[in-house]
């Protein structure tokens, strides 16, 4: 059996969305969705929301912790394993998903897309 966490949140992040959660109503019963929303060349594309795990479709995969993570059962295998970080970049500030899966050439389509 695989010990391994689904996705990981890192420190930094966790801090973040400490802060996020406690402006929001029921703030401390919020989790993270992270859902994938499609490809950009040879890397996913995300989208985050707060939602309460209750709320959760009867399929999502909802991992317990101080932050439950919510996970759309379809994105589950290819999220295996991402860490959900800040970004470093000034230019583009936020949650930052560093994923070791990429996109299959069957959801990309044309090859000569990624050059």
């Amino acid at each position: 059996m695989n010990a391994d966490p689904l996705v990981t949140i890192d420190d930094a992040a966790l801090a973040k969305l400490r802060e996020v959660r406690q402006s929001q109503p029921d703030g401390d019963r919020l989790g993270v969705v992270i859902a994938i929303t499609g490809a950009d060349k040879d890397r996913f594309t995300y989208e985050l929301a707060m939602m309460l795990p209750e709320h959760a479709a009867s399929d999502d995969v909802v991992v317990d912790g101080e932050v439950p993570l919510i996970i759309p059962a379809g994105d589950a295998d290819n999220l295996a394993g991402a860490i959900l970080t800040i970004s470093g970049d000034l230019i583009n500030p936020g949650f930052q998903i560093d994923n070791p899966n990429s996109p299959s050439p069957r959801i990309l389509g044309d090859p000569s897309a990624l050059s």
